[in-house]
């Protein structure tokens, strides 16, 4: 519920759950604008209070309806590049989160126009997809793996459960969805 991304997560989102660390690591709750504006150059945003609600894949519906999701996402970003609608609302809610009518590049020197923030963001995500398309099942179960060893205390066992409802067979599925990006460069937007 954190933030909208096309019809992938459809919602309103939750920027409460965003917390925003300045150029001098100083970090807010983006509390919609209002604790946003002591941090005059937001230079990261970092997802809290995170839990995983995994799908039912069991459900062969619940995962096809999933995975047309996504790829009506990754058509719409191979066909529009930056331009696509889910880039353009999520600098939308980023900057009402803020109370930013721009976002900071990466370098921390300029402000970014939203042409110039969809652009970023659809390289970012080109990044992502790119690899992620390439992953196997191997590779999710390695994840898995790793983060099973990663908890050092777990409270009620809700790490162990987490951990538990990921299936790697799943995700491979899903990153072959992705597959129509790995040729798209970012200059192609």
């Amino acid at each position: 519920d954190r933030c909208p991304f096309g019809d992938l997560f459809n919602n309103s989102g939750n920027a409460e759950n965003i917390m925003l660390c300045g150029e001098n690591g100083e970090t807010k709750r983006s509390h919609h604008s209002s604790n946003a504006q002591n941090v005059e150059l937001i230079r990261e945003a970092v997802g809290i209070d995170n839990r995983v609600v995994s799908l039912e894949v069991s459900n062969s519906n619940q995962v096809q309806q999933y995975v047309n999701k996504i790829e009506k996402l990754v058509s719409e970003i191979k066909n529009k590049g930056r331009d696509a609608s889910c880039f353009r609302n999520l600098v939308s809610f980023l900057e009402k989160a803020t109370g930013k009518d721009s976002i900071m590049s990466d370098d921390g020197k300029s402000m970014l126009s939203e042409s110039q923030a969809c652009s970023e963001l659809f390289r970012g995500f080109l990044e992502l997809a790119q690899a992620a398309a390439k992953m196997e099942k191997e590779d999710f179960q390695s994840i898995a793996t790793d983060m099973a060893k990663a908890a050092t205390a777990d409270w009620a066992g809700v790490w162990s459960k987490a951990v538990g409802s990921i299936h790697p067979g799943f995700f491979a599925k899903t990153a072959r969805v992705f597959a129509p990006l790995i040729d798209i460069q970012p200059m192609q937007s």
